[in-house]
C-alpha cells in the first residue's frame, strides 16, 4: 500500500487500506497519522475531504472500535513470511511472535522460534536472535530443522564479526543441508558460504573450489543452478565494488578456462555471463554481446528456470547502444525465466529497471513509470535484493522527475542513498547522486541538479563505467530529457 500511494498519492482507497493495516498491526497512532496525511493532501490538491467511509474508519480507529479479526498461528506465520519477503524484519519478528502465542505443537513452536531468529538476523540484529536460537535449538526435532539452525548460527557469527567461526558453521550447514534438507536449505547454506567467503576476500577462490567439486554431480542439476545463481548475486559486489571490479574480466576468463577443462557447463555459463557483464560496464559492446549470447545458449540447455540474468543484460546492452526498441524480446525471455526461478527476488528489480531505462531512452516517461510500478508489485510478490535491483532507484527517480513528480521520485532517491551507505563503492554512490539530482531537478533546483549529475558522472568514471558517466554528464548539461 505504501508503494501504491507513492505512485498514486490521491488514491483514497489505498490510504484507507493502509490505515486498516496499521490498526490491525497494533500501530493505531500511525493509522491516525495516515488519515491526517490523506486529509491534508486532499485539501491541498483537490480542495476536498476524505469520503464518509474513510472518515468512519478514522473514528472507529480513534475510538478503538476497528474490527480486529481473530488470526490463528497459521495465518500469523503467513503474515510473518510475507513480511520477510517485503524486507520488514521487525514486522516479521512481531508476526512470528503473535503466531507463537497461538501455537500449540512443539514442532510449530520450534519452527516459529527459528523463523523469528531468522527475521532478526535479516535485520542484522544478532543479539535479538540469540534467545530465539537457543529456544529453537532446545526444541528442534529432525536433522533438517537442525541444519537450518546451523545456517542461522553461521549468519549470526559473521554479523558478530566472527568470520572464521562463520566459515566453519556455514560448511557444516551445507553438509547437513545436502544430507537432510530441501533445495531451499541447500541454497541458503550456499548463500551463507558465498557471503562468508566474500568477507574473507576469498569469494573468487571459493567459486573455483566449487567448479572442481561439482562437475560429477549431474543428478543435482537444479541445486547447481541455485548455487551459481547465488554466486551471480555475490558477483555484483565485485562488478560494482571499488578495488574489486578492476580484474573481474581477467577472473572471468580464468574461470572460463577452468570450467572448460573440468567440463562444468553450469560454470561455463556463469563465467560467460560474468565476463559479458564486465565488458558491458566497460562499454565494449560487441565483445559483451558475444559473451552474453554464449551464456544464454548454455543456459537454454539447462531448462526453463535457468539464465534470466544474461537475457536481462542483453536487453540493457541494446538500450545502452541506442536501440531501446530491441530490448523487449530479451526482457520477455528474462521475465519468463524469472517467473519460475528460485532466485526471482534477484531478477525482477533488474528486469523492470531495464524496461524503465528503455522507456526513458525512447522518450516515454509514462512507460518508465509503469515499469517502476511493476517492479513494486514484483517486489511485493517475490521480495527484492538491494544490490541486484540498485539500478531501479536512479531510473525510477529520473522517470518521476520527467513527469514533474518529486514526491514520487524522492523515495527512490532515499533507497539509492541507503544502498550506497550499505555497500561502499563509486558506482552505487553514483546511482545515489543521480537519483538525488533528479529529485532536485523536479523540485526546480537546476543548479543543485547539475552539480549532483556532474558528481555522478565523476563517480561513474572512477568506477570504470563510461556509458553511465557520459549519460550523467548529459543530464547535467540538460542535453537529455529528465
Amino acid at each position: 500500500m505504501r508503494r501504491l500511494i507513492v505512485v498514486e498519492p490521491l488514491r483514497e482507497d489505498a490510504h484507507a487500506w493502509l490505515m486498516r493495516l496499521h490498526a490491525l498491526a497494533g500501530r493505531r497512532s500511525e493509522a491516525l497519522r495516515e488519515y491526517e496525511r490523506l486529509r491534508d493532501l486532499l485539501a491541498r490538491e483537490l480542495d476536498a475531504e476524505p469520503g464518509a467511509e474513510t472518515q468512519r474508519l478514522y473514528e472507529e480507529i480513534r475510538a478503538r472500535q476497528a474490527d480486529e479479526p481473530e488470526l490463528g498461528a497459521e495465518l500469523w506465520e503467513r503474515v510473518g513470511d510475507l513480511r520477510v519477503l517485503a524486507g520488514d524484519a521487525s514486522g516479521a519478528a512481531k508476526a512470528f511472535g503473535s503466531a507463537l502465542e497461538a501455537a500449540e505443537s512443539t514442532d510449530a513452536i520450534a519452527r516459529l522460534r527459528r523463523k523469528t531468529a531468522g527475521a532478526w538476523l535479516m535485520g542484522q540484529r544478532p543479539e535479538r536472535a540469540e534467545p530465539e536460537l537457543q529456544a529453537a535449538e532446545e526444541l528442534a526435532a529432525g536433522a533438517a530443522e537442525q541444519a537450518r539452525l546451523v545456517c542461522l548460527r553461521a549468519t549470526q557469527a559473521w554479523q558478530r564479526g566472527d568470520i572464521d567461526g562463520a566459515a566453519t558453521l556455514a560448511e557444516e550447514a551445507r553438509d547437513q543441508a545436502e544430507a537432510h534438507g530441501d533445495a531451499d536449505d541447500v541454497a541458503a547454506a550456499y548463500e551463507c558460504l558465498a557471503v562468508v567467503s566474500h568477507f574473507q576476500g576469498a569469494w573468487r577462490e571459493g567459486v573455483r573450489v566449487e567448479l572442481m567439486r561439482l562437475p560429477d554431480e549431474a543428478a543435482g542439476a537444479a541445486q547447481l543452478g541455485r548455487v551459481f545463481d547465488i554466486h551471480h548475486c555475490i558477483g555484483q559486489y565485485h562488478l560494482y565494488g571499488d578495488g574489486l571490479s578492476d580484474d573481474v574480466e581477467d577472473y572471468a576468463r580464468r574461470t572460463l578456462d577452468l570450467a572448460e577443462e573440468t567440463g562444468a557447463e553450469r560454470a561455463q555459463a556463469f563465467a560467460w555471463c560474468l565476463l559479458g557483464e564486465s565488458l558491458l560496464l566497460q562499454a565494449r559492446w560487441d565483445e559483451a554481446a558475444g559473451c552474453l549470447e554464449r551464456s544464454c545458449e548454455l543456459h537454454a540447455s539447462f531448462g526453463s528456470r535457468s539464465g534470466a540474468l544474461p537475457w536481462q543484460r542483453l536487453a540493457e546492452l541494446v538500450v545502452s547502444r541506442g536501440a531501446p526498441a530491441d530490448a523487449d524480446g530479451y526482457l520477455r525471455r528474462a521475465s519468463a525465466i524469472a517467473t519460475v526461478s528460485p532466485m526471482a527476488r534477484h531478477m525482477w528489480g533488474r528486469i523492470h529497471a531495464t524496461s524503465a531505462f528503455a522507456s526513458l531512452e525512447r522518450g516515454d516517461p509514462e512507460g518508465a513509470a509503469l515499469a517502476v510500478r511493476s517492479a513494486a508489485a514484483a517486489a511485493t510478490r517475490y521480495g527484492e535484493c538491494p544490490t541486484c535491483g540498485a539500478l531501479l532507484n536512479p531510473i525510477a527517480a529520473e522517470a518521476f522527475c520527467a513527469l514533474g513528480d518529486p514526491d514520487a521520485a524522492r523515495p527512490y532517491a532515499e533507497a539509492a542513498a541507503r544502498v550506497a551507505a550499505m555497500f561502499q563503492s563509486s558506482a552505487w554512490s553514483a546511482m545515489a547522486e543521480s537519483a538525488a539530482a533528479s529529485v532536485a531537478r523536479a523540485e526546480g533546483d537546476a543548479e543543485g541538479a547539475g552539480a549532483r549529475f556532474n558528481e555522478a558522472a565523476r563517480l561513474y568514471e572512477r568506477a570504470g563505467q563510461p556509458f553511465w558517466a557520459a549519460r550523467a554528464a548529459g543530464n547535467a548539461q540538460g542535453t537529455r530529457p529528465s
